[in-house]
């Protein structure tokens, strides 16, 4: 398994370009910490077993979708500030200067190293897959002009790769925001793994 993801960082490191001595490090910490690893047993839950229409409230998805065009960055707000939800916190962005971020993988009981764009990807499907959930669910509560917009906004983030990745880069800021909110989590499964900044 190291040699497997020894490769996966030297491919990762010929993409964005990291200092050979950076992603030993880097390798380093990530397998010193697998005997930490245990301690999680399923507290967090990967983003792609993550289904939060039946785990938010009522007022919750309202508040979702009333923010109209903001609603996948209200729906992110609400994940990693309410201690209620802290176990879908499973992206962590430690800052915007590479092309690197950590995301659970339930696999390996751990968070890992990945590509922002694979996870943003990930992440937001997941999200906006979310919202439709929502305003499906609420169709009769909300402004049938709102509700328009909110599926348009759905629509074009499944089929317009450009908007895709304009609404991800919000996204991507939100995580960053609220990486505070999850750097608790992220040291007690990862106990020797340091915040690195490349």
């Amino acid at each position: 398994m190291k040699s497997m993801f020894t490769n996966q960082l030297q491919q990762l490191m010929k993409a964005i370009k990291i200092h050979p001595k950076t992603l030993q490090k880097i390798n380093n910490q990530l397998n010193n910490c697998n005997n930490n690893n245990t301690i999680i047993n399923n507290t967090i839950i990967s983003v792609s077993d993550q289904n939060l229409k039946n785990v938010l409230n009522k007022n919750e998805k309202m508040a979702v979708l009333n923010s109209g065009s903001k609603a996948h960055l209200k729906l992110t707000d609400i994940i990693y500030k309410n201690p209620e939800y802290e176990k879908f916190r499973d992206v962590y962005i430690t800052n915007l200067s590479n092309d690197i971020g950590y995301i659970f993988n339930k696999k390996d009981n751990r968070f890992i190293v990945k590509s922002k764009k694979d996870i943003l990807d990930d992440y937001g499907v997941e999200r906006f897959s979310d919202i439709q959930y929502f305003y499906e669910e609420l169709e009769n509560k909300i402004d049938s002009i709102k509700l328009a917009k909110l599926k348009k906004m759905v629509t074009a983030y499944f089929k317009d790769n450009e908007f895709k990745d304009a609404k991800n880069k919000e996204i991507l800021i939100e995580l960053y925001n609220n990486r505070v909110q999850v750097q608790k989590i992220y040291d007690t499964i990862n106990k020797n793994i340091k915040e690195i900044e490349l």
